[in-house]
This record gives structure tokens, sequence and C-alpha cells, in this order.
């Protein structure tokens, strides 16, 4: 045997593997910054890889032209959708005449009196006055962030070419990722990695699809309902509960806000309800059957049983993704813990020596 041909002993393919993965995890620390926006290429090819496909098999079209044409479209939808959008929202925010004097006023009147509960009484003006320090010390930052918007607007759109770049080649490559990485995996373990991939996309294909019919059902209801109360700019707060369906759990509580705000200052258009804070309190208790409905009805039927998370798991991944990547992290908690879950299954099925895949059903003998 040659010694070009040597086969490496078992410590030398330790020392490398060590060295590789240091080498990685050195990499991705230094270079995290580049990781958001690569995760946004590769969901958007994911995402555009079936039109890509039916566009050069069942159409005719050339691999480029198939690639480049879904690209465009999201693109010009995106650019359409935002100078629509916030034409209706200049619109909604112009016919949105908050009197903010008004409310300070109303805000003095109330918190002059103290509140009385039995023997305990609280000076209410006092609690404001920490309040209104605090809120300016959080509001300070946004103040002065908002001097380098001009920056950041640069900088955003230099990693929107990025994206748009990265997505046109991994996109093009798509149908050949996936038979290189089966290539990659040795053959004794090519069925279950196999599996495990289907297993695994399955779940992102459920959370993907979910998401959006979520999100345009939840904006279409609450739209509609809360125009059926008479709620001033109804239009913002579908739009604003639809995009953040997105975020799991803390979605709804923040679409709530401003649809509190709005209820308990400017009141309903039509319905007949004297008092604000009745009518705020309408809206409330219909905002949070609404959200039962979804969380009872829509999500079960939707998304469907594949993801099977529970709450407190999705509540404790939201945390984490928020502290790991941000806004990315909090969007993709669910479908990330999914997938985890579905690998250490795996991984524990494999260690105890069970089977990791439920066996498929077998068409009863004719």
């Amino acid at each position: 045997m040659s010694e070009s041909s040597a086969r490496w002993s078992k410590d030398t393919k330790r020392l490398v593997a060590l060295f590789g993965i240091i080498l990685v995890g050195l990499a991705i620390y230094r270079f995290n910054f580049v990781l958001g926006p690569l995760a946004i290429a590769i969901l958007l090819s994911y995402l555009l890889s079936p039109i890509a496909a039916f566009l050069q098999k069942r159409l005719r079209f050339r691999r480029t032209t198939a690639v480049v044409l879904p690209l465009l479209l999201v693109l010009a939808g995106l650019v359409l959708l935002s100078v629509l959008l916030v034409q209706a929202i200049i619109a909604q925010l112009q016919s949105l005449q908050l009197d903010l004097t008004e409310i300070g006023s109303r805000l003095s009147d109330f918190l002059a009196q103290p509140l009385v509960i039995g023997d305990l009484r609280i000076d209410l003006q006092q609690v404001f006055e920490q309040l209104r320090g605090s809120l300016n010390s959080l509001l300070q930052p946004i103040v002065d962030r908002a001097v380098s918007f001009g920056g950041d607007l640069a900088e955003g759109f230099v990693w929107l070419i990025f994206v748009f770049v990265a997505s046109l080649y991994l996109l093009k490559d798509w149908n050949r990722i996936g038979p290189w990485l089966e290539g990659v995996v040795p053959p004794a373990f090519r069925g279950d990695f196999v599996r495990l991939r289907a297993e695994i996309a399955q779940t992102w294909n459920n959370f993907f699809r979910g998401q959006l019919a979520l999100g345009i059902t939840m904006g279409v209801v609450v739209g509609l309902a809360m125009w059926a109360v008479g709620l001033p700019n109804a239009l913002i707060i579908g739009v604003l509960f639809g995009v953040l369906e997105v975020v799991p759990n803390f979605g709804p509580v923040l679409a709530s806000i401003p649809t509190i705000l709005i209820a308990l200052f400017q009141g309903s258009n039509w319905l007949f309800v004297d008092n604000p804070l009745a009518f705020t309190v309408v809206v409330i208790i219909l905002s949070f059957v609404l959200q039962q409905i979804e969380n009872v009805v829509l999500v079960p039927r939707i998304l469907g049983h594949h993801l099977n998370l529970h709450p407190v798991a999705v509540l404790v991944a939201v945390i984490a993704g928020a502290s790991l990547a941000g806004v990315l992290g909090i969007l993709l908690a669910s479908p990330v813990l999914a997938t985890l879950r579905d690998i250490g299954g795996y991984v524990f099925a494999r260690m105890l020596d069970r089977e990791p895949f439920q066996a498929e059903t077998q068409p009863p003998a004719g």
C-alpha cells in the first residue's frame, strides 16, 4: 500500500474531527452577523423550491428562469404590498386623531384621586410619576437609535441584496443539495437520514403553511369583528393581529395593546355605549374570545398535530430564541424546537436500540 493511501488511525481521526469542530465554532462566533440573513435566504429558497420545480418540470422553463422568476415576483410583491400597506396605514393614522392633551387631562384627573381598597390607600399620582420615569429611560435609547435610522436603512438594503443573491444560488442548486447530503452520509445510515430528513421537512411544511393560514384567518376575523363593534381603525388592528400571529404567545398580547388604547380613548363609531370604559371592556372580551377560539379550534385544525408542542416549551423556546437570534429566533422558535424534538427522539431511540420511526401501515392481504 502506498504512503498516500494509508488509512488514518482513530487518534488522527479524532484529532482532525476536534480541530474541525473548533474551526467551525470559531467561524460561527466570528461571523455570527451573517447567520441571520443566511437563514432567511435558506428559508426563502426552501419555500420557493416547489414553485421553481413546477415551472421547470410542468411549464418547461429553463432552470435559471424558473429560479429567477419566483424571486422577482416575491420582491415585486413585497414592494407592492409595502406601498399599499403604507398608504392604507397612513390613511388610517390620519383618521386616528387622538387628542394627546385630552388624554393627559383624563389621566391626570383619574390619577388625582387615590385608590382605596379596604384600609389600603394607594397614591396613583406617585405611581404614575415612577412609571413615567421608567418609561422615559426606556424610550431614550429608541430616540437615540432613530438618529442612525439612515445608516440602518442602507445596511438593511445591503443585506436585502445579500439575501436575494444567496437565495438565487441556493434555489438554483436546491435540487442537488438533497442528493449531495445523502451521498455524504455513510450507506449504513443513509436510510435513517432520508426518513429523518423527510420527517423534519414535514414539520417545517406544516409550520409555514399553518402560520400563513393562521395569520390570514386571524387578520380577517379580528378585523371584521372589530369593525362590527365599531372600533376605529379596524384595518390596522386586523393587519396587526395577522402580522403578529407569527410571534408565538406574545403576538396577540402585543396586538391587543393598541386595540385597547383605541377603544378606551376613541370609543365606538356606531355601538351605543356611552362609557368608553364599558366599550373597552367589550373589546377586551371580544379579543379574548377570538384568541380562545384560535387556540382551541384554529390552531389544532390548521397547524395539525405534527408539531405537538406544549405551550410552556414554546414559551421557553421563544425566550431562548430571542436571546440567541433576536426577532428571527422568536419567529422560528416553534419549528426549531420541533426539529430538535425529532432529532432527539431519533437519537434516544437508537441509544436504546428501539425503532426510531413509526412502522408504515401495510395494506391488508388480498
